[in-house]
């Protein structure tokens, strides 16, 4: 087992609750050098990427440090006029498949 300094941190990640609290936490840890990665809802989508990132304008978190993750057809082109990265996840039975994902980046 390695042994920490007193001054040193070994957390490279935080998870955070959803919302106006968890985004106000995340400018805190942000403003400490962490990436900020938002998780778009299942349901609702679209209103929860909206949401999302007027949440991100409202507390001020530097959307380049901001990873928003889950997105689909639908949810793409509003994370894609930000400053925010954009990330995907790949359900094979699900939600967004390979085929998906090959159609939305234009192959």
């Amino acid at each position: 087992m390695t042994a920490f300094p007193p001054d040193a941190s070994p957390i490279d990640v935080a998870v955070i609750g959803g919302g106006p609290a968890g985004l106000m936490a995340a400018e805190r840890l942000q403003a400490h050098g962490l990436p900020v990665l938002i998780h778009t809802p299942h349901r609702d989508k679209v209103t929860g990427t909206k949401r999302s990132l007027a949440l991100v304008r409202e507390v001020g978190v530097p959307e380049e440090m901001v990873v928003i993750d889950h997105l689909n057809e639908l949810t793409l082109p509003l994370v894609l006029d930000s400053g925010c990265w954009r990330g995907h996840s790949i359900y094979p039975h699900t939600k967004m498949t390979e085929e998906r994902m090959v159609v939305l980046h234009g192959g």
